[in-house]
């Protein structure tokens, strides 16, 4: 994956995240999360982290405990 200012991919990569963890249905690790990611897309490690930040600081995702994350019920 190539990170660009292309809004549009920026987009689509957050809503895959969110579709991925919506599909999983129950809280994962980090570690699962990330290698489930990895197995659909092509996306680094640095390109994720930043996308699972901007997801948490909007709220969309939480992190329930140290070890899971989990998507919010916040509504868009």
């Amino acid at each position: 994956m190539k990170l660009n200012s292309d809004d549009q991919t920026l987009a689509e990569s957050k809503i895959l995240l969110l579709y991925i963890l919506s599909k999983v249905g129950k809280p994962i690790s980090h570690n699962e999360f990330l290698e489930l990611v990895s197995s659909i897309v092509d996306m680094n490690y640095f390109y994720f982290q930043q996308f699972l930040l901007d997801l948490l600081e909007d709220k969309f995702i939480i992190i329930s405990n140290i070890f899971t994350i989990g998507i919010s019920n916040n509504k868009i």
